[in-house]
Formats: C-alpha cells, sequence, structure tokens
C-alpha cells in the first residue's frame, strides 16, 4: 500500500511547499494561466480529472508526475478518446500518426521543465511536441 506523501515530509517542507505554491500560483494568475496545489497524490489526480470531462479525447508528452500520481492509468481506464503514442512501440511512422492526433486532441497532458516562482515556464523539447501543444494545440 502507497504512503500519502504528506506523511512522509517535514512538516517544515510541507509549509516551504505550501507557501512557495502560493507564490508560484500568483505568478500563474499574473500571466492568465491557473494553478492549483495537491499535497498528496490523490489529491493532484482529482483536480486533473475534474478539469478532463468524461468523453474528452486526450493525449501526453512526456510528463512524469502524470504516471507518478495515476493519471495516465486513470485515463486508459476511463471514458476518455486517448491518443498514446507508447502503443506505437518502435515504429516512428505510426508514433507520428499519434503525435499530429494529439495535436487535435481536447486536451494535451504534459509537464514544463522547470517554473520560476514568479510563474515563467521554462520548456526545452526534444521533437517539439510539448512545446507545440502549450504554444498552439490543445
Amino acid at each position: 500500500m502507497e504512503q500519502d506523501i504528506r506523511y512522509m515530509k517535514d512538516p517544515y517542507d510541507i509549509t516551504r511547499n505550501r507557501k512557495l505554491a502560493e507564490k508560484i500560483i500568483k505568478g500563474l494568475n499574473s500571466r492568465n494561466m491557473l494553478g492549483y496545489y495537491a499535497e498528496t497524490r490523490d489529491e493532484a489526480l482529482k483536480i486533473a480529472l475534474d478539469m478532463i470531462p468524461e468523453g474528452s479525447s486526450v493525449s501526453w508528452g512526456g510528463a512524469l508526475s502524470m504516471w507518478q500520481v495515476g493519471l495516465k492509468q486513470a485515463l486508459l481506464e476511463g471514458n476518455y478518446e486517448v491518443y498514446n503514442r507508447d502503443q506505437a512501440g518502435s515504429n516512428r511512422k505510426e508514433c507520428r500518426k499519434y503525435e499530429l492526433a494529439a495535436m487535435d486532441c481536447d486536451y494535451y497532458i504534459c509537464s514544463t521543465n522547470a517554473i520560476s516562482e514568479d510563474g515563467v515556464l521554462v520548456n526545452i523539447d526534444g521533437i517539439g511536441n510539448r512545446v507545440a501543444a502549450i504554444s498552439f494545440g490543445p
């Protein structure tokens, strides 16, 4: 059984993380972006799933946190139209089909490489799918 991450940290770390998140969220808001803070995996998963209506098409780029909170599995098992490039394996032509379909889906899940305290996102991308989805795609 997986432990709740909130109880795996020092109380001072939890307070620091919450205060830092509040500052970052304020910075995101100043740039017309919404931010959310979750202390646990379950909270993060619920926030993410609440944003994606059932029946929506969804895809993702590299996002370790998505896997860590169980979002990828929840989407695969849920009532969603999933464009999962992992199904293509090493077939580059098939993978490209998923990547192009992802640019037209309702929701594209991705992480950011870095975020500043004032809400600036920093992204460097191997093939451009994440940056394209953020700036132009879903």
